[in-house]
């Protein structure tokens, strides 16, 4: 069968600053690490048939607040340096996936498929929403699959996605002041350098990839 094609402006995402992962939590090499292992492409061309646009800001592409930035290259030996790096081996942890999810299931399937490559064991738990949401509220878990949508304001995002990780995970005053800033001001122009800024940090800290 032909797959039906649907524009959608959802972005799928992996929150990395759950309680229950003190490496994944406190050491960013490590999520620098598990970045290189996923393979955006592959889940671009295999779960999204094709389509779609592999980024690294949670800022939709279309919006004139986004910045363009390089992100992490699909790349194994890359993941194992840096966890080399960190002096952590053998790491294990699990991201949960809610049901009903099919193309997060299948997305994490393939990360997995990359982190075993560079030695890390990642374990999938797919669990109904109530209970998911629950550990999502609470930031119970290693790492969990998420879709936000694609808010026409970027400032959605940071109240609702960002503000909880800046408030409980993601130790970055520099981050906290321009999350705050920006959903403060008005001039578009001083907006989108704000916006810049934090996404900038946001990439290089990877609370989410």
């Amino acid at each position: 069968a032909t797959p039906v094609i649907v524009a959608t402006s959802s972005i799928h995402m992996y929150e990395m600053l759950g309680k229950n992962n003190e490496a994944i939590l406190t050491d960013v090499r490590v999520r620098q690490a598990l970045a290189h292992a996923l393979d955006k492409e592959t889940i671009k061309n295999t779960v999204f048939s094709g389509e779609g646009r592999p980024k690294w800001s949670w800022i939709p592409g279309d919006s004139w607040a986004y910045k363009e930035l390089d992100g992490y290259a699909y790349d194994i030996e890359a993941a194992k340096a840096l966890l080399s790096d960190a002096g952590v081996s053998d790491l294990e942890f699990t991201c949960l996936v809610p049901t009903g999810f099919p193309d997060g299931e299948r997305a994490t399937t393939i990360w997995q498929q990359g982190l075993a490559e560079a030695g890390v064991k990642m374990n999938i738990e797919l669990q109904e929403l109530s209970v998911w949401i629950d550990n999502y509220i609470n930031h119970t878990y290693d790492v969990i699959w998420n879709v936000f949508p694609g808010f026409a304001d970027p400032n959605y995002f940071v109240s609702l996605g960002l503000m909880p990780h800046l408030q409980d995970g993601w130790t970055n005053a520099e981050a906290m002041d321009l999350a705050v800033r920006s959903n403060q001001v008005i001039d578009q122009a001083e907006r989108t350098e704000l916006y810049a800024q934090l996404q900038d940090l946001f990439v290089q800290d990877l609370p989410v990839i």
